[in-house]
């Protein structure tokens, strides 16, 4: 994932009482246990990660619902885990020191906790599995009022767009004129341009971890960010003409036949479209 850009100017962005209390919380970590370099910008990142949840409402409106969305499954066990306990440090600090009413109990983080085992601890790649036809078609329904969730859904599987690339998915970086995310040279199709178009708040979006399993756990639907790529490496096509991977749905792919050859070839829609026009 990108640079955020420069600690101070983020905290212009934020409330005075947010930016107040980060300035604390840095100077309130080394007297109680943090004390590495290293240490320090890891509890110092998920803090002003947190609070850019909000960024114009003080940190302590924050509900346990929102802090599970800003949790990534997407990540490994050890790492998710880690960062459940710099969040509850964040939040140690906020009712302990600054004596701020939360949303939650502090113990409302702990059950977020995830345990493991050694021989569990491995990326959930290793574990994921290809979501069949009629639960792409389930998923798709249900996130039909859900805007975010689908253009994550659809980026992802339609278009391979990983999860270190999503800070892409911007307005800035989005032409309106040709639908194109302009440094991933994505062209999007006519769908995605309209959910874009009548949702812009998709493409303001600043936090990014947990999109996936939020909605996953709203909806009731078990899948994952490594499903969906796990779906994409099964399922998906790629044309032998442009190498660009598509759906193996009827609506991507058409017959074409050349000259002086007598079988019919499967090949993407442009290419075969382009194929016909020029003989």
């Amino acid at each position: 994932m990108k640079n955020k850009g420069k600690i101070s100017n983020r905290l212009l962005k934020l409330s005075e009482d947010n930016q107040k209390w980060f300035k604390n919380y840095l100077n309130w970590l080394p007297q109680n246990g943090v004390t590495t370099k290293n240490s320090i910008e890891e509890y110092r990142s998920t803090a002003i990660n947190i609070m850019e949840l909000l960024p114009e409402s003080d940190v302590n409106n924050l509900t346990l619902e929102q802090i599970i969305f800003f949790l990534s499954d997407n990540e490994k066990p050890n790492t998710y885990n880690k960062k459940v306990n710099f969040t509850k440090k964040f939040f140690i600090f906020l009712k302990e020191s600054e004596q701020l009413e939360l949303q939650f109990p502090i113990e409302g983080i702990d059950k977020l906790l995830k345990k493991y085992n050694a021989k569990e601890i491995k990326s959930q790649t290793d574990t994921a599995k290809p979501l069949q036809f009629k639960e792409i078609s389930k998923i798709r329904e249900a996130l039909k009022v859900y805007p975010a969730g689908l253009f994550f859904f659809e980026m992802t599987l339609r278009y391979g767009v990983t999860f270190k690339q999503w800070p892409d998915l911007n307005e800035d970086n989005y032409d309106i004129e040709t639908k194109t995310f302009k440094s991933l040279n994505i062209v999007v199709e006519q769908d995605i341009h309209e959910l874009i178009i009548a949702n812009p708040k998709i493409l303001k979006r600043k936090s990014f971890q947990g999109i996936l399993t939020y909605y996953s756990k709203k909806l009731e639907i078990n899948f994952s960010y490594y499903d969906i790529i796990a779906t994409r490496k099964e399922y998906f096509l790629k044309c032998f003409f442009c190498n660009k991977i598509f759906e193996n749905t009827s609506k991507n792919w058409v017959l074409v036949q050349f000259p002086n050859d007598d079988k019919k070839w499967i090949v993407c829609r442009n290419c075969g479209t382009r194929g016909l026009v020029n003989g």
